[in-house]
């Protein structure tokens, strides 16, 4: 999948139903879609971590879906003090449990309405404040410390970060054209 059908027809619905079902963005009174710096960097973080394609990790490991989530991830997002309560609603309005197997079991099968909002709430998790718009490197030091990825590609993170960019930026122009 490119970059630009990923964002039109997995992320933005996702975040899409995380507004239509929590409201807009705590503090920030935004929908969850029109964070530009959230939005890229979920864009970025799945193109380091599945190239934009919803599988199993190679090698029977245990990541799932776009972000390659394992089950010890979806259990502190279901967790943490500062998105357990949005982690929970999230499972409710999805119709799934809010338990650690009841997520990773969604994560292939429902990656709107799961995976998006989980990947999404792991940034949110993390009281550091997200990188400027744009900012590659900073975007690379938040995906390498909250993803903790096993084996870290960073020469690759500079090619899947300006595709995610260059497809924010047409998708947010054309979202301008229509208003």
């Amino acid at each position: 999948m490119t970059p630009a059908a990923f964002l039109s027809t997995i992320l933005v619905p996702g975040l899409k139903f995380m507004t239509a079902t929590l409201g807009n963005i705590p503090g920030r009174n935004i929908p969850w879609e029109n964070d530009d710096r959230g939005r890229l960097l979920q864009l970025a973080f799945a193109g380091q971590e599945s190239n934009w394609v919803n599988e199993q990790q190679f090698g029977n490991s245990p990541g799932r879906g776009f972000y390659q989530f394992e089950p010890p991830t979806c259990r502190l997002v279901l967790g943490n003090p500062a998105g357990a309560a949005i982690a929970h609603a999230i499972c409710a309005a999805a119709s799934i449990t809010a338990t650690q197997d009841a997520v990773y079991g969604a994560l292939l099968i429902n990656p709107v309405e799961i995976a998006v909002p989980f990947a999404r709430l792991d940034t949110w998790c993390d009281p550091r404040p997200l990188p400027s718009y744009g900012d590659a490197q900073a975007g690379w030091i938040m995906y390498d410390e909250e993803w903790r990825p096993g084996r870290p590609h960073p020469l690759y993170w500079a090619t899947v970060y300006a595709q995610a960019l260059a497809a924010d930026r047409a998708w947010t122009a054309a979202q301008g054209a229509k208003a």
